[in-house]
Formats: C-alpha cells, sequence, structure tokens
C-alpha cells in the first residue's frame, strides 16, 4: 500500500494520524543518518 492512499483515512482519529507521522519522520532520520555514515552501495542488477 502506497503512504498517500487515502483508503481508510476517514477511520483513523487525529492522534493515531499525528503518531503515524511522527513515526514516519523518526524512521526518515534514522535512514538519513545510515546512508550519511555509510553511503550506498551502487546496484549490482541490471541497468
Amino acid at each position: 500500500m502506497a503512504f498517500n492512499s487515502q483508503g481508510s483515512t476517514h477511520l483513523l482519529t487525529p492522534a493515531v494520524m499525528a503518531r503515524n507521522g511522527k513515526r514516519l519522520l523518526e524512521l526518515t532520520a534514522q535512514v538519513r543518518k545510515r546512508l550519511a555514515a555509510a553511503p550506498a552501495t551502487p546496484s549490482l542488477g541490471r541497468r
């Protein structure tokens, strides 16, 4: 499912949406930190 899916948004409370948004920002920060420490290696698959 895509992050921008609007499927069940009307069922989520503002508190749940805020918690999900906060977690998404935390995960984004972790990914950026890991990429800064050890850049991604080039793909070995087809171009």
